[in-house]
């Protein structure tokens, strides 16, 4: 009887264990499922408020273009469609952040791409038909906030390089490409126009902001220009 009584004791002993067992499975479940449904709300929420941004960018760069086409003085409107590109390169990353699945992280070659079409597009508003823009954008998910100092990067170089390579009605080619290599990762904004100009109309801001920009990133800018062209790369480190 004693036999039997530690054999009863035994069993109801495992039971016990595997109700518990069963009991903290079933509580990482609830636990699982209440996470996933928060990080769901987050992710509507968060995609929502890139779409207000964008939304935001878009008017803002509006009032200043329109500030810019009320200047009398071509100095100051250039200046303030100046900003208002920078605006819109940052309504481009949110406008990308809105429809995608996540708000995290933002595909390269789809963004950049899009920002040069736009930038490109708004020079031939302007009746300059004679520059084209190429493009080999490798797809690398860039996150957010490396993103945004990338397309501000490559809207600076590409409008630097229409605005100033090709003066008077010289035609020429943009080129914009972003390719890994080993550990690092190079975006290059090349032109085959008449070179740097030290005396050119955005007084070198343009130039400041790239290297800031690069700074932030971690990465270095290096630059070569001569009388077939300008070439800048900025080099990042991959971690």
């Amino acid at each position: 009887m004693v036999l039997n009584a530690r054999k009863v004791y035994r069993s109801g002993d495992k039971i016990q264990q595997i109700l518990l067992a069963i009991e903290d499975i079933t509580e990482r479940a609830r636990l699982a499922r209440e996470h996933a449904a928060a990080r769901e709300h987050i992710g509507m929420l968060l995609q929502e408020m890139a779409h207000r941004v964008k939304n935001s960018l878009q008017s803002i760069s509006a009032m200043v273009m329109l500030e810019a086409r009320s200047q009398k003085s071509d100095e100051g409107k250039a200046a303030l469609e100046r900003v208002s590109r920078r605006i819109t390169a940052l309504g481009q990353l949110y406008s990308k952040l809105s429809k995608a699945d996540t708000v995290e992280a933002v595909d390269a070659a789809v963004y950049l791409n899009e920002l040069c079409r736009e930038l490109i597009t708004s020079v031939r508003a302007e009746g300059d038909t004679s520059i084209t823009l190429k493009t080999e954008i490798e797809s690398e998910l860039l996150p957010t906030d490396k993103a945004i100092p990338n397309g501000l990067i490559v809207n600076e170089l590409v409008t630097n390089a229409v605005k100033y390579a090709f003066p008077g009605e010289a035609k020429g080619a943009v080129t914009v490409t972003l390719k890994r290599a080993r550990a690092e990762l190079r975006l290059t904004v090349a032109d085959d126009g008449q070179g740097l100009n030290p005396h050119r109309g955005d007084s070198g801001v343009g130039g400041r902001l790239v290297d800031g920009f690069a700074h932030q990133l971690g990465g270095q800018i290096e630059r070569k220009s001569d009388s077939h062209g300008t070439t800048v790369h900025l080099i990042l480190p991959l971690r």
